[in-house]
């Protein structure tokens, strides 16, 4: 008995399978797709690169400078509640260089002071403070003083052909303190110990004395 011949796939309806031409090719790697994180990395790069190349074609603005204090209108401003005149030195009265960068009225030792900051061309800070009624304690800036030493001759110094007596403060700071006509008393403070030549010249840029010497 011979075997019978079984249908083709024609003839039962299934389809043949089509067999390759050749062997198959790879997808040219070009073709394969890249993870979304890759195309996102690569923009911000491009991105954060074209933003810096125009932070560095665009010119920075210069900084700005602020206004000098002017310790002449801050003394007009607030005369009327002092019981003296404060004493108000511009800057460019002192000398080329100086700088005045606080003017105001303030509290110390039990006392309403008038006090302006200035520095110096080389940097150095000089405090003018002016009261009435100076006392010990405001002096030496030490609370519980209750009497000032009286000064030997080392202890006075002439600036601008005027005495000053020479304080050793409680806070570190070298004062010289003189007494005004209008019955106020002056006192220049300073920390560095070289300041004398500074302090001449900011002693010898106040309103004169009736009792100072010529020069």
């Amino acid at each position: 008995m011979s075997d019978a011949a079984g249908p083709t796939p024609e003839e039962s309806g299934v389809d043949a399978a089509v067999e390759p031409s050749g062997p198959l090719q790879p997808v040219p790697a070009r073709q394969r797709r890249r993870p979304g994180w890759v195309d996102m990395a690569i923009s911000m790069a491009v991105l954060v690169g074209v933003v810096f190349l125009l932070l560095l074609l665009v010119p920075q603005p210069k900084a700005i400078e602020q206004p000098g204090v002017d310790p002449v209108a801050s003394a007009t401003e607030v005369a009327g509640s002092l019981d003296f005149a404060p004493i108000a030195l511009a800057p460019s009265d002192i000398g080329e260089g100086w700088e005045a960068d606080y003017a105001r009225v303030e509290e110390a030792a039990g006392l309403t002071q008038w006090r302006v900051g200035y520095f110096t061309p080389a940097g150095r800070r000089i405090d003018l403070e002016q009261t009435v009624g100076a006392t010990p304690g405001w002096l030496t800036r030490d609370q519980g003083a209750d009497r000032l030493t009286v000064p030997g001759p080392s202890d006075t110094v002439t600036l601008a052909g005027q005495e000053w007596v020479r304080i050793a403060r409680a806070d570190g700071k070298t004062a010289f303190a003189s007494d005004r006509e209008d019955g106020s008393t002056v006192m220049l403070s300073v920390t560095a110990q070289d300041a004398l030549g500074d302090l001449e010249k900011l002693a010898g840029a106040l309103p004169p004395q009736a009792d100072s010497d010529p020069d």
